[in-house]
């Protein structure tokens, strides 16, 4: 009994020691701190796709210089300058759709001309005024009062129509220099999405012309253009080319109309 005893005291620390909790080894579970530091209440936000941006265009206002001659014998021809107004969409990386309205000054001394009219005409009335306004005071000339002052009030009625046409002559007159105007719509590939850049565009254009018979002629045809996109500026230059079917006579009605410009343009 007495050895038993024995034994169980020595036995004790070590069943104590196996018994107590505390002294298990843990093994440690590995979190992720993304987890950790993650709100549980917050729902995942998902990055927005990135939208692939509309190729760089250069849509706006142009001047530079035109030409307009028909292949006739001999060869007729008109150079002045242009303004240009041009409307760009684009549809993918390499291509664009365009609709231009190309005016040219070509006809400069016909501006003169009727600014000179208006001058005339206006010198002409006032002088008409004065003629009826002494006519009426000279009470030796006929008819007799109240028909003289009748004459009058029809005559002063008329000559005031025609100040107001000095006025609209002036208005009208930049007009006349007006020579060609060509627009259209085109399709143009370049050679890049962003500037600089190459193109070439071809379309469909119709030309309205003055005719030098002083009439307003009609042409139509293929439009086509080359040029380069740098940065803000555009450079280019576009032709319409009108069969002898397809245009009114200028020159020779046998002749191929060729109508373009070169621009430079913001």
């Amino acid at each position: 009994m007495i050895r038993w005893n024995a034994l169980m005291l020595l036995l004790a620390p070590a069943v104590a020691l196996a018994d107590d909790p505390s002294e298990e080894p843990t093994e440690e579970v590995p979190t992720d701190e993304s987890e950790e530091d993650a709100d549980p209440l917050e729902e995942p936000v998902e990055e927005p796709e990135k939208r692939a941006k509309p190729r760089h265009v250069n849509p706006g206002v142009g001047l530079g210089l035109a030409h307009m001659g028909a292949t006739s014998s001999p060869y007729v021809s008109r150079s002045g300058f242009a303004l240009a107004v041009r409307s760009e969409t684009g549809l993918n990386r390499l291509m664009q759709l365009n609709f231009g309205f190309n005016t040219t000054v070509m006809y400069p001394e016909r501006t003169l001309a009727v600014a000179k009219f208006g001058i005339a005409a206006g010198a002409w009335t006032t002088r008409g005024f004065v003629n009826v306004t002494e006519w009426v005071g000279d009470s030796s000339k006929p008819p007799p009062p109240p028909f003289k002052e009748l004459g009058a009030i029809f005559a002063y009625m008329g000559l005031t129509m025609s100040y107001v046409a000095v006025p609209m002559a002036f208005a009208i007159s930049p007009l006349a220099s007006l020579g060609e105007t060509t627009f259209g719509p085109t399709l143009s590939i370049h050679s890049a999405k962003e500037a600089p850049n190459l193109w070439f565009e071809a379309g469909a254009g119709v030309s309205l012309f003055a005719h030098p018979m002083g009439t307003v002629g009609l042409g139509y045809g293929p439009l086509l253009g080359v040029g380069a996109q740098l940065g803000k500026l555009s450079v280019g230059t576009r032709w319409l080319i009108s069969p002898p079917t397809a245009h009114a006579a200028f020159g020779n009605p046998d002749g191929t109309l060729l109508s373009g410009s070169v621009t430079v343009g913001l």
